[in-house]
């Protein structure tokens, strides 16, 4: 059985910094390394700095990140407004800190930030696997679906305590 680290005694919720690149380039090579077949493992850190600029700089883009206060992210989501729905762009939480809620946490702060923007619709493509904490959130898979395809949100239809 693996060791789980410990609790921070307050973890931090927050928009991400740009100061937070190295770290979410971190977080999407772990991601990339998990899913060669959708995510190029030679470009993983670009791509993670590249997200980290857009969400830092971009005011159609947020990202927000667990932060554990000691210079580490423990997860990150990552997403746009496009003008017409949300999409949520990148999202993974450290494998350390996997079942722990911390995904959950990261991705409705993006959600609230898409719905504070007025956005009705959320899409994300979901990793084969990843299915079940998509759904949980309230995501249904989009007509013919299948595993790594989209699947979408309707953020009016969330009830009261979306946030």
């Amino acid at each position: 059985m693996t060791a789980v680290p410990p609790h921070p005694e307050k973890p931090l919720v927050r928009l991400m910094e740009e100061r937070d690149g190295e770290e979410t380039a971190r977080l999407y090579q772990e991601l990339a390394a998990a899913s060669p077949e959708t995510h190029d493992p030679a470009v993983a850190e670009d791509e993670g700095w590249f997200f980290n600029d857009r969400a830092s700089v971009d005011d159609d883009w947020a990202g927000f990140v667990v932060d554990l206060g000691d210079g580490r992210l423990a997860a990150m989501a990552i997403g746009r407004d496009t003008g017409e729905h949300g999409v949520v762009e990148a999202m993974v939480t450290g494998a350390e800190w996997r079942g722990q809620g911390w995904g959950r946490r990261v991705l409705r702060a993006l959600l609230g930030w898409l719905y504070d923007r007025g956005v009705d619709s959320v899409l994300v493509e979901a990793e084969a696997g990843s299915e079940p904490f998509y759904a949980a959130l309230g995501f249904a898979p989009c007509p013919g679906f299948e595993p790594g395809q989209e699947m979408q949100l309707d953020l009016n239809a969330l009830p009261c305590d979306r946030h």
